[in-house]
């Protein structure tokens, strides 16, 4: 909430800092010539301009260039729109000389019937010049008409001779004319198209000036509205209640963080005591049951995680040292319970069978002996506040053997002979039997 407070106070200044450093940025690099961008204030009354003025002068100059620029991109569509249209016509002209050759084409075809049917003629004189003529009883060869005729068709073969090679040549003179206009047009055509795309690309360059030079004008009135609007801010009285509401809202929030610290002081004090004091009475249990003199036991509070260690010098381990180290881990827990007020634990406690093949005989009888001296330390079994039970199927010391710590033996082979008259692996069962 302090940084918060502190952030809201230097933020006006911080905001009019911001935007003044960027308008100056932009000024200077469009008034490249203009030495006061540097000094002037926002507005001024002296003669030299204010910042309020460089910026009026600065937009003048970038509209004057979008407008220079406007016209530039008129001219250049102009331009486009002009090439287009003369490569439309000369593509219709170069069109128009497709159907000129084609009709070329058509006449000769035209010229053929005559000549073919002079050529037929003449075919057939040949064929039967040694016939009779049956309407003049002659020869075909002899037949005054059938040699008028021939002679005729002699003279047009060699006319149709000259006019089919006198037509060709023509021909071919005609299309050479039509294939290099048609070339020709073909080179104007992809010169125009380069020239137009040329001219696109300035054009598009031309719009791409104006759109950023109309940026540019947005931004500088941007920043130059930002920059007046927050100078007015912090000329206005209560122009910012947000910080007055955060610094009565810091106060309630240090006057509850010193609370709650005087409590979490105490809370660490009654803390370090209950962990100082679970640490005694595992330490006393691993004494009483190794009374060598060099075990020892130790409570660690890791990571929000107890963890209870025996020690000869360093921690030791083991599955007979770790079973040893739990069984009395919760015995300590246990006597912890009684001697706390801010413990919770329940008053029992339950071992079933928690001998393990390494923990010797030795060690095992010491650790029954010290759970049994724990309620003459309390004064008797009535004034003990807590019950602890452990079955086992090794047998306690003879001096334990008496009827106020023995209180029965059980038989796994037998119903009656459980610990709670009954299996819990098998469910529920009917009868209810009485419990100890």
């Amino acid at each position: 909430m302090d940084k918060e407070l502190e952030e809201l106070r230097r933020e006006p200044l911080f905001r009019i800092n911001l935007y003044e450093r960027e308008l100056r940025r932009r000024l200077k690099d469009i008034l490249k010539d203009e030495p006061t961008v540097e000094t002037a204030h926002l507005y001024s009354d002296t003669l030299d301009p204010g910042l309020n003025r460089l910026t009026m002068i600065a937009k003048e100059e970038i509209e004057l260039k979008i407008s220079d620029l406007e016209k530039e991109l008129k001219d250049f569509q102009e331009l486009v729109d002009n090439l287009g249209a003369n490569i439309a016509e000369k593509e219709n002209t170069l069109k128009q000389l497709g159907h000129i050759f084609q009709l070329e084409t058509v006449a000769k075809t035209e010229l053929d019937p005559d000549i073919n049917q002079r050529n037929t003629f003449r075919t057939l004189i040949n064929e039967h010049g040694d016939g009779k003529c049956l309407i003049g009883d002659i020869l075909f060869k002899d037949c005054t008409h059938i040699k008028e005729r021939q002679g005729v068709v002699q003279f047009t073969q060699l006319k149709d001779a000259r006019a089919m090679r006198l037509a060709q040549e023509e021909r071919t003179k005609q299309q050479k004319k039509l294939n290099d206009a048609k070339e020709q047009l073909s080179k104007q055509i992809h010169t125009l198209q380069y020239e137009r795309d040329v001219a696109k690309k300035r054009r598009d360059g031309v719009q791409t000036d104006i759109r950023k030079y109309s940026e540019n004008v947005r931004d500088l009135n941007r920043t130059f509205q930002e920059l007046c609007s927050w100078s007015e801010k912090t000329e206005a009285q209560n122009a910012y209640p947000r910080i007055d509401e955060c610094k009565s809202q810091l106060d309630k929030t240090t006057k509850e963080i010193d609370a709650l610290g005087k409590g979490l002081g105490k809370l660490l004090t009654e803390h370090d005591a209950n962990r100082n004091l679970l640490a005694r009475i595992f330490s006393g249990a691993v004494r009483s049951v190794l009374q060598s003199g060099t075990y020892d036991g130790k409570v660690n509070f890791n990571n929000r995680e107890l963890a209870f260690m025996i020690t000869h010098g360093a921690a030791m381990t083991g599955e007979a040292v770790e079973t040893l180290s739990v069984l009395l881990a919760d015995i300590a827990c246990l006597i912890f319970t009684t001697v706390s007020e801010n413990s919770h634990f329940p008053g029992f406690l339950l071992h079933d069978s928690p001998r393990e093949a390494d923990l010797g005989g030795r060690i095992y009888r010491s650790f029954i002996r010290f759970t049994a001296s724990i309620q003459e330390s309390f004064g008797g079994a009535d004034n003990c506040p807590f019950q602890y039970i452990l079955t086992t199927t090794t047998a306690p010391p003879k001096e334990l053997l008496t009827t106020d710590l023995l209180k029965m033996s059980l038989d796994a082979a037998k119903t009656n002979g459980l610990l709670l008259r009954r299996s819990l692996a098998l469910g529920e069962v009917n009868e209810h039997p009485s419990l100890l």
